[in-house]
């Protein structure tokens, strides 16, 4: 069946989805190979250069950036759609955080309390709801590295989002994996605050997630996540597939249906 070499990294996923990428590879009988990625760098633990295309990366953000690098092909489906103020742009009132503006890290303002992540998904920081006070010394903090010429993820011009903190109460968390427009799998996440896995998605929020795809999507393959509230589902965020938590997904699901509808996959349908 195999359309494409998988690269693995196995020093981020959690045990059981790394046995059940293997198991996958193993079923479908899939050209695949496991690497780690060097802490605190950019680099992989060995030799990669005999790798061809076409290639899937399922990893870390790093190893979406490492997939450029070395010129593999897809390598990731990311592409310039996953931005948070473009899923504000094409879902508006669907997003639980509709009111959000993206400004230059520069610009985030100090005189309110706000709700903030990166407006991209490469996970540069952690988003988090921040005090004025926190956020003038974080400013600080990264003027000054930037300034001491010490090496910084995020920069003055680094574009983020920010937002007011919600009260509305959620529910329940789920991730949707979403492959050529249609929902594939899916998990619950969290029950209010408290941690819980579980393959079991009423049919509604599959539906809702399909109604999500079908208005728009960012890409090929990607996680949706999405919330219950008392208003109903909303889309808190939008991930890029490859480097999404699988939680009680069906990763045999995820593969199977990659590698079929693969050679229908054309960048430029999302565009």
């Amino acid at each position: 069946m195999g359309n494409l070499f998988w690269v693995i990294q196995k020093n981020l996923r959690h045990e059981q989805s790394l046995q059940d990428l293997f198991d996958a590879m193993t079923r479908f009988d899939l050209d695949h190979v496991f690497i780690d990625i060097q802490p605190f760098t950019y680099k992989i633990d060995q030799d990669v250069s005999w790798i061809k295309n076409p290639v899937i990366c399922m990893g870390s953000t790093k190893l979406v950036i490492l997939a450029k690098n070395h010129g593999w092909v897809p390598g990731t489906f990311h592409n310039d759609n996953f931005s948070y103020i473009k899923y504000v742009q094409m879902y508006k009132d669907e997003m639980f955080n509709h009111d959000a503006i993206c400004v230059d890290f520069k610009d985030l303002p100090t005189d309110k309390i706000i709700f903030t992540k990166p407006d991209t998904d490469l996970k540069l920081f952690s988003a988090e709801v921040m005090f004025p006070e926190d956020i003038q010394s974080w400013k600080y903090r990264i003027s000054q590295l930037i300034g001491d010429g010490t090496y910084c993820q995020i920069q003055h011009d680094t574009k983020v989002i920010y937002c007011s903190p919600k009260e509305t109460e959620i529910f329940q968390e789920y991730r949707l994996f979403v492959i050529n427009g249609k929902v594939i799998t899916a998990s619950l996440y969290k029950i209010g605050d408290r941690v819980v896995y579980n393959s079991y998605v009423d049919q509604y929020i599959i539906d809702y997630g399909n109604y999500i795809a079908n208005l728009w999507s960012p890409g090929f393959f990607y996680a949706l996540d999405i919330v219950i509230t008392k208003d109903g589902p909303k889309v808190l965020e939008i991930n890029c597939g490859e480097s999404a938590g699988f939680y009680a997904s069906n990763v045999f699901k995820i593969v199977e249906e990659v590698e079929l509808n693969f050679k229908q996959y054309s960048v430029d349908i999302y565009n």
